[in-house]
C-alpha cells in the first residue's frame, strides 16, 4: 500500500524591492558674462558757424566772455580792420589809411568789408567810440560818443536784413588819457595817436536772451585785461576815461 506523501510546500519566490531611480543631477548654469552695454553715440557736431564778414578785411583782435549780476554769461569777439586803419584825426565820420595822409568815408568801410549771414545769428553787435589824446576832455567825449554812433549808423545800413535783427550798442571809452611825446615842431601828431582812435567792432554771442549784455561787456573788458590781455591793439581800455555802454 503507498501511502501518499504530504506534499512540500516550496519556498517563497524572493520578492525584489523596486529599484530606486538614480537621482537626477541638474548641471549648474553656467555663469554669464556681463556684457557692457554700449555707450551712446556721441551728439553730431553743431553746423558750421555762418561767417559774419563777406571779407578778409576783418581781423579778430580778441575773444572774452563775462557775466552780468545775476550770473548770466555772454561771449564777445572783438574785430578790427587787417589794414590797421583808424578815425581820421578829430573826424567822426571818416577813416584814416595807415601810414598815409589820406581819408576816406566811414561809409565805405562796409561796401568794401560787407556783413555776410553769420550777422543775423549774433545777439547784439557794438560799435566802439575812442578819441586820441589831443584836446580838451569835453570835446573828446563828445568826439567819441559821435564816432561810436556813426558806425552804428553805418553798420544798420549795411547789414542784411534778418529776421530778427541784432541789437546795435555802443561802447564810448571818451579821451585816451595817455600823452604822446611830439617832435617841437609838430604838435599835435594825430600820426602818433592814431592808435588811440581805434575802429573796432565787438560781436555778442549768448544763451540766455535775459542776459544783461552791458553789464557782461563790462565784466568781460576789465576780466579780459586784468588777465594782461588786450582787447584792441596797442591800447587798453583802462586809459580811457570812461567806459559807457549804451
Amino acid at each position: 500500500v503507498q501511502i501518499a506523501s504530504a506534499p512540500v510546500d516550496a519556498p517563497p519566490a524572493a520578492t525584489l524591492a523596486p529599484a530606486e531611480p538614480e537621482p537626477v543631477v541638474t548641471p549648474e548654469p553656467e555663469p554669464v558674462a556681463e556684457v557692457e552695454a554700449a555707450p551712446p553715440p556721441p551728439p553730431p557736431p553743431p553746423p558750421p558757424k555762418k561767417p559774419l564778414f563777406g571779407s578778409a578785411k576783418w581781423a579778430e583782435s580778441s575773444r572774452f566772455s563775462g557775466k552780468d549780476a545775476a550770473g548770466r554769461t555772454a561771449s564777445f569777439v572783438a574785430y578790427v580792420l587787417t589794414s590797421d586803419d583808424t578815425f581820421a584825426f578829430a573826424r567822426h565820420d571818416a577813416l584814416r589809411i595807415e601810414g598815409e595822409n589820406v581819408t576816406y568815408p566811414l561809409s565805405a568801410t562796409f561796401v568794401d568789408a560787407p556783413f555776410a549771414e553769420g550777422f543775423c545769428d549774433l545777439n547784439a553787435m557794438v560799435t566802439v567810440g575812442a578819441a586820441s589824446h589831443e584836446g580838451a576832455e569835453a570835446m573828446n567825449a563828445m568826439l567819441a560818443s559821435s564816432r561810436a554812433e556813426s558806425v552804428r549808423d553805418a553798420m544798420g545800413a549795411a547789414a542784411p536784413a534778418c529776421e530778427a535783427a541784432p541789437r546795435k550798442l555802443e561802447l564810448i571809452l571818451g579821451r585816451n588819457q595817455t600823452p604822446v611825446a611830439c617832435p617841437e615842431a609838430d604838435l599835435p601828431c594825430p600820426e602818433l595817436t592814431a592808435h588811440q582812435r581805434p575802429f573796432a567792432l565787438i560781436a555778442i554771442e549768448t544763451d540766455d536772451p535775459s542776459t544783461d549784455i552791458a553789464e557782461a561787456l563790462k565784466d568781460g573788458l576789465a576780466a579780459h585785461e586784468a588777465g594782461g590781455g588786450n582787447v584792441l591793439p596797442r591800447v587798453k581800455l583802462s586809459e580811457y576815461s570812461e567806459l559807457t555802454v549804451k
